[in-house]
């Protein structure tokens, strides 16, 4: 008897809208799968210990993890206008030790803010040294007024002017201006071990987005508790923002997308260095 696949993803809409099928077993036939919800970061630790078979990761995390693991055609993030926001809380000022606070050393945030801040273009004002912390600790704490700077990921595009913060810059627009390629958020993979049940997979992952677009409604009451966002109108323009034609085929364009990003913005070392 096959053991079940230990799949690990996000909480996040737009992994539980493209999993959820999968997950809630709705699709007859499919693989049987165990799941962990953990943010971006944990899932590329976790991937880097081999501890998942099948993983959401960050992009930014991809060279360090390439030999083990095999890219996915399916299931990711990838597109454009809906890159990382560097925030600033306008009632911090001075607040949170004069660092701009980064979701993870890995995440494609992390390295592409550090791409963006070395760019003779980004404002001087904004702090150059880093720190890390949980993606939703982050936006709470921008919040509260706790801390002056943080970059934010995920449905915080959508609210973050709602809560009185001030966009600092856009990342993956200034990103998609120098580059012209799309910005690959994140990706789903499978330990190299398992090759031989890449189509399975694959095929798995699109018959849960087939599903999920039919069955939107059904899916929302579980989407918003994973997610903790009660309004699901974020959670539907968080859906349909970052689940897209790349996420069904990475295809051509959206390899190239990752091989520049890897290549300029992420090129295999731990990634940009915090406060010791």
């Amino acid at each position: 008897m096959t053991a079940p696949l230990r799949l690990g993803i996000s909480p996040c809409p737009n992994d539980t809208f493209i999993f959820g099928a999968w997950v809630l077993g709705k699709l007859p036939g499919a693989p049987e799968v165990e799941v962990e919800f953990h943010d971006v970061q944990r899932l590329n630790e976790l991937a880097g210990e081999e501890a998942l078979d099948v993983s959401k990761i960050s992009f930014g995390a991809w060279p360090s993890l390439a030999g083990r693991w095999l890219l996915l055609e399916c299931g990711g993030a990838l597109g454009m206008g809906c890159g990382p926001l560097l925030l600033r809380s306008p009632r911090a000022a001075g607040a949170g030790g004069g660092k701009v606070w980064l979701p993870g050393r890995l995440t494609t945030a992390a390295r592409l803010f550090a791409w963006w801040r070395g760019r003779p273009d980004a404002g001087r004002e904004v702090p150059s040294e880093v720190d890390f912390d949980r993606f939703d600790r982050i936006y709470r704490r921008l919040v509260d007024g706790e801390i002056e700077w943080g970059v934010a990921i995920h449905e915080c595009r959508f609210t973050y002017e709602r809560d009185g913060l001030e966009r600092a810059a856009d990342l993956g627009d200034a990103w998609e201006k120098a580059t012209g390629a799309a910005i690959p958020l994140g990706g789903i993979v499978l330990r190299g071990d398992l090759a031989e049940r890449r189509d399975l997979v694959e095929r798995t992952i699109r018959r849960s987005i087939a599903w999920a677009k039919e069955h939107r409604a059904e899916l929302m009451p579980w989407m918003v508790k994973l997610a903790g966002i009660p309004d699901e109108a974020v959670v539907n323009a968080h859906v349909d923002t970052y689940v897209n034609a790349f996420s069904e085929e990475l295809g051509e364009v959206g390899k190239r997308a990752v091989e520049t990003f890897c290549a300029i913005a992420a090129p295999g070392d731990d990634g940009p260095k915090g406060a010791e």
